[in-house]
């Protein structure tokens, strides 16, 4: 186990914590560190625009250095989206994603843009979109990851039988 205890949820496409999420955090003590202010820490520091829309795996280092910033002096945190453990977070005591709403939050998204999309677009986005979720959770080692499913109390009763089991 990690010194610090950190446990990563994931609802993609949600990109804010969800109220099961929250929910976990009260009820295990996790301090849940915003994706935002951490974006606000790494916009803040000497780094180019032009290597942080870079996709390969170097921009990774700035969001943990922010990451490290704000989590310092916190022996308990969690942070919202499986995307940390692609950008090298790997001291972690467990994973729990939900893909619930994957399909349902996509075709809304989708539905709401202001240009007139074919199914077949909304399709092979949604499909893109899954499988680069897929990949992400795919990355995880099996024991350390929980995919809950169900209503927000389900998800939220199995995440916190999981990450007290982990030792959170």
């Amino acid at each position: 186990m990690p010194a610090r205890t950190v446990f990563l949820f994931d609802a993609s496409p949600i990109n804010e914590p969800t109220d099961w999420m929250v929910e976990v955090c009260r009820a295990t003590k996790l301090e849940l560190i915003d994706n935002d202010a951490i974006a606000e820490a790494v916009i803040k520091e000497p780094v180019s625009i032009a290597e942080l829309t870079k996709q390969g795996p170097g921009v990774g280092k700035h969001y943990l250095a922010a990451f490290e910033k704000l989590a310092k002096g916190k022996a308990r945190v969690a942070l919202n989206s499986v995307i940390w453990w692609k950008h090298g977070l790997h001291a972690v005591s467990g994973v729990v994603a939900s893909f619930d709403q994957v399909d349902s939050r996509i075709a809304a998204e989708l539905a709401a843009t202001p240009m007139k999309l074919s199914k077949d677009v909304i399709e092979a986005e949604t499909k893109r979109i899954k499988d680069t979720i897929a990949a992400a959770v795919k990355l995880v080692p099996k024991e350390l990851l929980l995919v809950v499913s169900g209503s927000d109390a389900d998800k939220a009763k199995a995440a916190i039988a999981f990450v007290k089991a982990r030792g959170g």
